[in-house]
């Protein structure tokens, strides 16, 4: 969930033109020659997307049948609202969304929840305004949710559809959206779990009004959805030494000159990443002079000589699934960009309505025909939704900038799911070969099929690009220490990394933890994390913690009097306060205490020997523990960069008299 960095990249290039007077070389100074600027895509204000986040679980309630569940009912579609025929029963329908995802900093501009009408009984042919409420408790489930036990939601709609009143104000086979966005902002800012209830405002009437949505197992129509519209950032300047125009910024007198540049962000909203290069072309795909980035590319799989036309290279509706087994997973982390390899050096595919999903998974197994089935039982996150969507490829990669949403982990397989309405560009072939540990499963002109009519044993070429900083890779052996402790006790525990092990600074977001467990969390009360960067070398002291702080004052970067540590898909994440800068110069120690926590038992990764430290105060299995070791939490880091300026590496010389080229890209909180 890290950084994202945008398409809407900046470039600045500096255009040939014909100098009337050469450079001056002043003392020793090398003269690096740049004609007259020009601004090339800008988009100073942002541009605007959007993310779909499907369904986690839904289910309606009855009053005239008070005590019952409806989990195993899909009649009409399975979610109702509204009074039922003879008025006897009013209905209401709830709906779940995670949103653990979706980074609290986003820059929304609008949040809709967007149903599908099937079907409606309203012999009176009058409809009753219908609202969407939203509820702080997110505690129900779909199988034990009853008209009794339905949660306490707001007095008041978030919003209301009540109008037209004539002809009507609901029509079946449409969709139909409310506007949730406050209801959205809270629940980021709070457990990240949304739970709203449809429901008619006043519920008063004696005449029939009932309608049929549906729900997320429903096979009679699309389930309902959560849409969300953000601004990404943009940029309105970017400067040489300070110069953005000419005549200045055609003698740039330095060998080392700074770059700098001005973003443009939403309020509450800030810069978390950068991309720099410099290169000797307009094209950027010659020689490329420097290159300032902080993500780290892993490989799948590469070399296979035979090109499929599936799924890139056919101009009709897809829905295509791709699964890597877990042996072929190079790294863990937050994926920020997909690389599909190619046939074709170049080319621009543009896919249409374009949906890609991300999912880990237990099997090594290949895919089936059910796409549902092969998700087994978890929900897949959707890193993309682009109405129009183009992708260019370079050097035989085609290069899919997606949501930063998704924790790619070793302990899993992945599966890798398009679906898209047609490529009206240019039609690729995807390289490909048997054997290798992939497989496929995919239907050509459904991108909504349940059922993969083609599978094959086959893996497709592919790169991942990681966002996030490892620290510490896990290994597979597990501890129960820190997030395994008992409930109804206290504890306090550090845990360091030398200094070498991390390699660079920045600002710390958030903390990641891998875990033996998929999908369970953690909840701890008065919970507390310092962070401070000690000059004290090798073991940590447990006797004397406070002595491990090197005589500094650490950080709290994080206190809530409850927070519940989410897992990703086998791995834990912590998000802290943004105001911890590390600078690389002593270990890293990581501290938390709390007073209580509930009594899932998870265990994390851990390393033993290779320069990491812990030590403890906590109950587990019924034992009091305290001790240190030279064992270290498996740990993975979002750093913030958020400088706006940087400076020449001169790691190859300018050579005076010669044009540059330039581009920066950066992202945002997204």
């Amino acid at each position: 969930m890290k950084y994202r960095l945008v398409a809407i990249m900046l470039v600045l290039m500096f255009s040939v033109t014909t100098l009337s007077v050469l450079p001056v070389t002043m003392d020793t100074t090398t003269l690096a020659a740049h004609p007259a600027l020009e601004v090339k895509n800008t988009l100073a204000d942002g541009e605007t997307y959007s993310m779909r986040i499907p369904i986690l679980e839904d289910e309606s309630v009855l009053d005239s049948n008070p005590g019952a569940n409806y989990a195993a009912s899909l009649v009409g579609g399975g979610l109702w609202v509204g009074r039922d025929d003879g008025g006897s029963g009013q209905a209401r329908a709830w709906m779940k969304f995670d949103l653990s995802h979706v980074p609290k900093e986003i820059a929304i501009i609008r949040a809709v929840w967007k149903g599908y009408l099937n079907s409606e009984y309203n012999t009176s042919g009058a409809d009753e305004p219908v609202g969407v409420y939203y509820s702080e408790d997110d505690s129900w489930t779909a199988t034990t949710i009853t008209w009794n036990n339905q949660p306490v939601f707001s007095v008041s709609p978030v919003d209301v559809i009540d109008s037209p009143a004539e002809p009507a104000m609901f029509v079946p086979d449409e969709w139909y959206e409310w506007d949730v966005t406050s209801s959205v902002i809270a629940s980021l800012n709070d457990d990240k779990v949304l739970s709203l209830v449809m429901k008619e405002v006043e519920e008063t009437v004696t005449y029939d009004t009932w309608k049929y949505f549906n729900e997320e197992e429903s096979t009679v129509g699309p389930a309902s959805q959560l849409e969300i519209e953000y601004v990404v950032p943009g940029l309105n300047t970017l400067a040489v030494d300070g110069h953005t125009s000419s005549p200045l910024i055609d003698y740039i007198q330095s060998d080392a000159p700074d770059f700098s540049w001005n973003p443009v962000l939403q309020s509450g909203d800030f810069q978390r990443d950068f991309q720099l290069e410099v290169w000797n072309n307009s094209l950027y795909n010659d020689s490329m002079f420097m290159q300032e980035k902080h993500s780290a590319v892993g490989t799948f799989f590469s070399g296979a000589v035979s090109g499929n036309n599936r799924p890139f290279g056919i101009d009709d509706e897809m829905k295509f699934q791709f699964k890597y087994i877990k042996s072929l997973v190079p790294k863990t982390g937050i994926i920020d960009k997909l690389f599909f390899e190619i046939s074709e050096d170049s080319g621009t595919i543009v896919l249409e309505n374009l949906s890609i999903f991300l999912l880990g998974v237990d099997s090594v197994t290949d895919l089936t025909s059910d796409f549902v089935a092969n998700y087994e039982g978890r929900e897949p996150i959707q890193v993309l939704y682009r109405r129009s969507y183009s992708a260019t490829a370079t050097d035989n990669w085609l290069e899919i900038d997606i949501e930063n949403t998704f924790m790619l982990s070793k302990s899993t397989s992945l599966i890798v799911e398009l679906r898209f309405s047609d490529n009206t560009g240019d039609l690729l072939y995807a390289l490909q070969t048997t054997g290798q540990g992939g497989s496929v499963a995919y239907t050509v002109g459904d991108m909504e099929s349940t059922t993969a009519v083609i599978l094959a044993d086959r893996t497709h070429g592919l790169r991942v690009e990681i966002a996030t900083d490892t620290i510490l890779d896990s290994t597979g052996v597990y501890n129960s220490f820190p997030f395994g402790a008992d409930s109804g006790y206290d504890g306090r525990y550090q845990v360091k990394y030398n200094q070498s092990m991390i390699d660079h600074e920045g600002l710390i977001d958030k903390l990641y933890f891998s875990t033996r467990v998929f999908g369970a969390e953690t909840t701890y009360e008065n919970l507390s994390i310092y962070i401070v960067e000690t000059p004290v070398d090798g073991k940590l002291n447990a006797t004397h913690m406070d002595e491990n702080y090197g005589g500094l004052s650490p950080t709290l970067v994080l206190y809530a009097e409850s927070y519940t540590v989410q897992n990703l898909g086998y791995t834990l994440v912590i998000d802290v306060n943004n105001i911890f800068y590390y600078t690389n110069t002593n270990d890293l120690l990581i501290e938390l205490r709390w007073d209580d926590k509930d009594s899932t038992a998870i265990t994390t990764a851990r390393v033993i020997g290779v320069g990491g430290y812990r030590a403890y105060d906590l109950r587990h299995g019924s034992t009091n523990y305290l001790g240190e070791s030279d064992l270290a939490n498996a740990l993975y880091i979002d750093f913030i960069y958020d400088t706006t300026s940087f400076q020449y590496c001169s790691c190859f010389p300018l050579v005076n008299g010669t044009e540059y080229y330039l581009r920066v890209k950066i992202s945002d909180s997204t």
